[in-house]
């Protein structure tokens, strides 16, 4: 017998699968804690090749915030300009590309979604799809195309694609 640990495996490694050259396919669990300062209730969502982790939190208000968790174990906080302060309004950080830039979406004082993009040096750009009652960006490919979904006049959901 030959055992096996994955080099960076703090909880444990987990043989899957192995095909005729010997190949082992498994996984295994590294799991770091972390909340941002205030958080009651943290949901990191997104993680890009570096490492940097993008999600949201509840504060003690029930208020989102979006996050970025540098690869160094630094927060900052991604709470876009407009973004309600009422319970359950706020930032919602979703996704991260490559170079850093987040996309996401953010609630108005009207409960109104409203999508948004976060360069990598902090420039924050807002979008809404043409007559949508909400949109929300989702998910960011490399070169900065963004896809989404946004909600049209009678609920019916519809997904995007936005080109920068």
């Amino acid at each position: 017998m030959t055992t096996f640990d994955a080099p960076s495996a703090v909880n444990g490694t987990n043989g899957q699968a192995i095909n005729p050259k010997r190949l082992i396919l498994g996984f295994y669990n590294n799991v770091i804690g972390f909340d941002p300062t205030g958080s009651t209730d943290t949901e990191p969502i997104d993680i890009n090749p570096a490492g940097a982790v993008t999600g949201s939190y509840l504060d003690a208000s029930s208020v989102w915030h979006g996050f970025l968790r540098h690869p160094d174990g630094s927060i900052i906080t991604v709470d876009i300009p407009g973004a309600g302060r009422g319970t359950f309004q706020g930032t919602i950080a979703i996704g991260i590309n490559p170079a850093g830039v987040i996309t996401g979406d953010y609630s108005d004082a009207d409960g109104v979604t409203h999508g948004f993009v976060r360069a990598k040096d902090g420039t924050i750009t807002t979008f809404d799809i043409l007559g949508a009652t909400g949109t929300e960006g989702v998910s960011l490919s490399p070169s900065g195309v963004i896809t989404g979904n946004f909600s049209d006049a009678t609920g019916v959901v519809h997904g995007f694609l936005r080109i920068p």
